[in-house]
């Protein structure tokens, strides 16, 4: 009787644990192709056979299209529950599952990683995108959403009211990717350019950095913006003599996930 009342759980969670149906490309489910994606997915001892490469995932992404956005959702959202790992090594040694365990971090950066291929193909993404933002408090996934939301670019335009909300978070690196995605998406200088004068004084030097950025690329719709930036560059205590260009030493990646 205790080894069937241990046995029943561990069947229930071995048929939640079984994969849903993946796209398939070249007869291969969509997440073994992710792993190209993952720098530790390498040959090992305990796995000899060499995964696909970075540039055979991204074939498999670009031939998938917008057939693997809702695997990749998923992902971008996935968080284990602490049961799991547990389960898992019972239900392997009764031999009931062969799941091993899933790292969130590293699927969140698989996903990120194949939207990004997609780039604006996944613009069909977007208000789902949205709904998850609301859907999902925490930092980490908000972070990831609106990396996407940046990958996709000016198509997500209907996004921009979720990212200036986003804006606001105590969460420096919710606030650094919402900054970075109203700069690829460029959109309604109205709302945007006044939200992203206020974060010229944003406590983090990154986020304020990236607000410059953002700026820059609204050209001479962001004129309102001139007397911030020359109380910034007074702040900064700006030498020309020793630094030239500042906005030269701004540049750099807007958006690099942990």
């Amino acid at each position: 009787m205790a080894a069937l009342l241990a046995i029943v759980p561990l069947g229930v969670a071995a048929l939640w644990l079984r994969p849903e149906a993946e796209p398939l490309y070249q007869g291969q489910p969509l997440h073994y192709w992710l792993k190209g994606y993952d720098p530790a997915a390498g040959p090992s001892s305990s796995n000899p056979a060499p995964g696909p490469t970075r540039d055979e995932a991204d074939d498999a992404v670009r031939a998938l299209g917008t057939n693997a956005i809702p695997d990749l959702l998923r992902m971008l959202v996935y968080r284990q529950s602490p049961l799991i790992s547990p389960l898992l090594t019972i239900g392997r040694r009764l031999h009931i599952v062969k799941s091993q365990f899933s790292n969130p971090c590293v699927r969140n950066w698989e996903a990120q990683t194949a939207f990004s291929e997609l780039g604006y193909k996944a613009a069909g993404a977007v208000p789902e995108l949205i709904q998850l933002y609301d859907t999902h408090p925490d930092s980490s996934s908000r972070t990831s959403i609106l990396f996407v939301l940046d990958s996709i670019g000016p198509i997500a335009k209907e996004a921009v009211p979720v990212l200036l909300r986003a804006m606001t978070d105590t969460n420096e690196e919710v606030r650094v990717n919402a900054i970075s995605a109203l700069c690829k998406i460029q959109t309604d200088p109205a709302h945007v350019v006044p939200a992203l004068i206020t974060y010229l004084s944003d406590p983090a030097p990154i986020v304020r950095r990236n607000t410059i950025l953002a700026l820059s690329q609204f050209g001479a719709k962001a004129k309102p913006a001139v007397p911030a930036l020359l109380q910034l560059l007074r702040d900064e205590k700006y030498d020309p003599a020793r630094s030239p260009d500042p906005v030269a030493a701004t540049k750099g990646r807007l958006n690099q996930p942990k």
